[in-house]
């Protein structure tokens, strides 16, 4: 069982550790366990595909109460009924024990944010309050104002609340704390993890619907990953034209992601959105023209992140891409690949966006902070934060920066190891130190080198005397870390201030792994020379530099013509043999279909001659069945004047003749029957076998009819498809014939075009005119099929 917290409650959304280093095996957790308790999801149980089936709401299970109310096997797998994972409501009532609600991370700057959703919230009060035996009376009004005060009429859109307010709420409503859990978020857990690892990729987690939400930093840093990171903007600026078609692209992007910037605190945007918004922006001319080309792909995506590389092949990576690069002071020789992904992707930051956009890059340097390394965060954070403001000329306010910190959350462990940087760019060096902003141009090295060495001097005596109670630490080896916004100063054991001071030498202050300063000795390079190798300015060219771009261009602008022009008539053969190829699949869907009309007539005929000898039969047989009847109506006519006679013999005894002429006439008569009903029993037979013969046939008709029927059908729907392709072939040649149309005009305007273009747009004429009387047959003769099919079917 877990403890409750000072506050009475149960709350492990932070209690959990992160794996000392991130594998692959880490990544594909399907259950989460913290403080011996496992937590499970109905979607991970179901699988997607069947919770978007049942339309069941996303919430979280804790396993170890489930094993009172489901059958465990012998290898520890439970066998969990449907009930349990339709709805929370249900799962409620058959667990009386505990509910779990999840609490994911909204935010980690070096402290974690913890978030919870408010439907989650919105569907746990009702049922706590049942829980509770609380009539509904009292506790409707507070929940539908919350319901208002939520409500979020954008589908893609998802509201959540600090964990503090959270509690606030639910303490208002008098709720059992000891019945629920706040919980760490699965998802949340595993795609920090993933980005972590992978170096890529936003922080998301399920909304109740099952969709994956993100926030609207992590939105911005995907959305820059895909759109912005790794295209060749350095080079498109150097250029005028190239500059102009930047900046629309730059207002394109603005105007796309303006909503993101725009959006409340707390509100979580759906994955489908976010990357319906790339998609929009990759539909760019920008990118539909290949003018921004990508120059990089994803930055040491085959090495880990816990890996070290070279701080010179970082350099040149960064000059090559023509980016800040942000530097070791302490000058080592490697550094973790997670902090040059963080280094190529803040340069990025700083080409795409002008220097004055403050708020815009510190959001996106909230989302490049989930790349790297849990313990670094807010140092990095802190040092970024003064970059940038240092480029805008601002300063930082630390105190309302600490008091947020205080605000929002815990204690948390954090190493810095990016410390200064150096930015290249193509007529000036920057160098920025953690102590001071100097910036120092070409001209005036000498003058401020001096002054920055005062202030240095002067920071480091009032350091010094601060610091004096971290000298025993810095003589065992180690350095002592202080508060988060001090700054501890360890100097070496024979360091003479007074000597440092008289000789106005200058110092570098560097930060350690634990967040305390060292003063190393720095001397200013000295400014590299400006080696002009050809006239850069427009007004220094020369009258046959202009000729010679003159010429450049035209011979350009040539040479692309005759490649475009190349490019058309390569794809005009293409569409000519492809137009080829489906008329000889035409041709060949005609003839079966010939062959199907002539085996369905002909089975037709052998149907109607067979329904016409089986209405002959039937009509036989109802004859004879009639001249039964007669015969029999004439047997009893018989029998009465039999019994006539009779009476008139007894009435009559002298009649003695008559009687033994009327006994023959009976004899024979009776004879005469008994011929009569042997023949009424075969026919009965007949009739009989005649019956059983009509019905077998009428099935085998219906059957025929059936068949024909569907082959009918098929037929209808190949001349449905041949009509759709002569239509499509119909629309090919048009096209077709308004690019000729273009052609000519073209190759009209043109004076001198070869005899091998005229020879090729010769046979392309004569090809398309075979191929238009080709179609117009085709089409006559398509006319004549549904014709007969019509014919045929009435």
């Amino acid at each position: 069982m877990t403890t409750p917290n000072e506050d009475g409650w149960v709350d492990v959304s932070r209690n959990y550790d992160y794996p000392g280093k991130v594998e692959k095996e880490h990544l594909d957790d399907s259950c989460f366990v913290c403080e011996g308790l496992t937590f499970l999801s109905n979607l991970e149980v179901f699988g997607e595909k069947e919770f978007r089936k049942r339309g069941v709401k996303y919430f979280l299970i804790i396993r170890e109460d489930m094993k009172e109310f489901c059958e465990v096997k012998k290898n520890g797998s439970l066998t969990l009924s449907t009930e349990l994972l339709d709805d929370w409501a249900e799962h409620a009532k058959l667990n009386p024990k505990r509910l779990a609600i999840r609490g994911f991370i909204y935010k980690d700057i070096g402290h974690q944010v913890v978030h919870v959703l408010t439907d989650d919230v919105l569907d746990l009060i009702p049922i706590m309050m049942k829980r509770q035996k609380k009539e509904p009376e009292s506790y409707a009004e507070k929940l539908a104002n919350l319901e208002k005060k939520w409500r979020v009429e954008d589908p893609n859109m998802t509201r959540s609340i600090r964990v503090e307010e959270f509690k606030k709420i639910m303490n208002e409503f008098d709720v059992d704390k000891t019945q629920i859990v706040i919980a760490a978020d699965i998802q949340s857990y595993l795609s920090t993890l993933r980005t972590l690892y992978n170096g890529t990729g936003p922080i998301t987690t399920y909304n109740r619907d099952g969709n994956l939400v993100m926030t609207a930093h992590q939105a911005l840093f995907h959305i820059f990953q895909l759109t912005v990171y790794g295209y060749n903007w350095h080079e498109l600026k150097k250029i005028p034209c190239n500059q102009k078609r930047f900046d629309e692209y730059f207002k394109f992007f603005g105007e796309v992601t303006k909503k993101y910037w725009d959006m409340e605190q707390g509100l979580l945007v759906t994955l489908s959105l976010v990357e319906k918004n790339i998609k929009t922006l990759k539909n760019h001319k920008i990118f539909v023209k290949k003018w921004a080309r990508k120059v990089r792909l994803n930055p040491y995506e085959n090495s880990k992140y816990y890996d070290e590389i070279s701080v010179k092949y970082l350099e040149n990576d960064c000059e090559n891409l023509g980016i800040v690069c942000i530097k070791n002071s302490l000058r080592m020789e490697d550094v973790p690949v997670f902090g040059a992904r963080a280094n190529i992707l803040y340069g990025y930051t700083e080409i795409f966006y002008p220097d004055d956009m403050v708020e815009q890059k510190m959001m996106l340097v909230d989302g490049l902070l989930t790349i790297m390394d849990f313990r670094c965060r807010q140092n990095h954070r802190k040092l970024l934060q003064s970059l940038i403001y240092q480029r805008a000329g601002k300063e930082v306010e630390l105190e309302e920066e600490a008091s947020e910190e205080s605000e929002n959350s815990s204690d948390s462990d954090d190493d810095s190891s990016i410390v200064s940087s150096d930015e290249d760019s193509v007529e000036e060096e920057e160098e920025e130190l953690a102590g001071t902003a100097t910036q120092q141009s070409d001209n005036d090295i000498s003058s401020r080198n001096s002054k920055a060495a005062q202030d240095k001097n002067s920071s480091t005596t009032s350091e010094a005397t601060e610091s004096t109670e971290s000298l025993e630490d810095t003589n065992s080896g180690r350095c002592s870390q202080s508060d988060q916004l001090s700054m501890n100063v360890v100097l070496p054991i024979n360091f003479n201030l007074a000597a440092a001071v008289a000789k106005n030498q200058t110092f570098k202050i560097s930060i350690t792994c634990c967040g305390a300063a060292r003063l190393i000795p720095y001397t200013a390079p000295p400014p590299k020379p400006k080696v002009i190798a050809h006239p850069v300015l427009f007004s220094d060219r020369c009258n046959q530099c202009y000729e010679n771009i003159g010429k450049l261009k035209t011979a350009e602008e040539k040479l692309k013509n005759e490649e475009k022009k190349a490019k058309l008539y390569e794809k005009q053969a293409k569409k000519t043999e492809e137009l080829e190829k489906e008329i000889k699949i035409l041709q060949t869907k005609r003839k079966n279909a010939d062959k199907h009309r002539l085996n369905a007539k002909e089975e037709l005929d052998k149907a109607v001659k067979q329904a016409t000898k089986n209405e002959k039969k039937a009509m036989e047989a109802y004859g004879l069945e009639e001249k039964l009847k007669v015969k029999n109506a004439k047997l009893e006519e018989n029998k009465s004047e039999i019994e006539d006679l009779k009476k008139t013999i007894t009435s009559q005894p002298d009649l003695a003749q008559k009687v033994i002429a009327l006994e023959t006439r009976l004899a024979s008569r009776e004879v005469v029957e008994k011929k009569l009903r042997e023949s009424n029993k075969e026919l009965k037979i007949q009739n009989d076998n005649l019956k059983t013969e009509v019905k077998n046939q009428t099935k085998s008709n219906e059957l025929d009819q059936t068949q024909f029927a569907t082959k009918y059908s098929r037929m209808q729907n190949q001349m449905a498809e041949n009509r759709s392709l002569s239509d499509e072939i119909a629309t090919q040649n048009s096209t077709l014939f308004e690019e000729n149309k273009i052609l000519k005009a073209n190759l009209m305007s043109a004076k001198a075009t070869s005899d091998v273009t005229l020879d090729i747009n010769a046979r392309l004429l004569n090809e398309k005119v075979q191929l238009h009387q080709k179609i117009k047959d085709l089409e006559r003769q398509l006319e004549k099929c549904n014709l007969g099919l019509r014919s045929g079917s009435q």
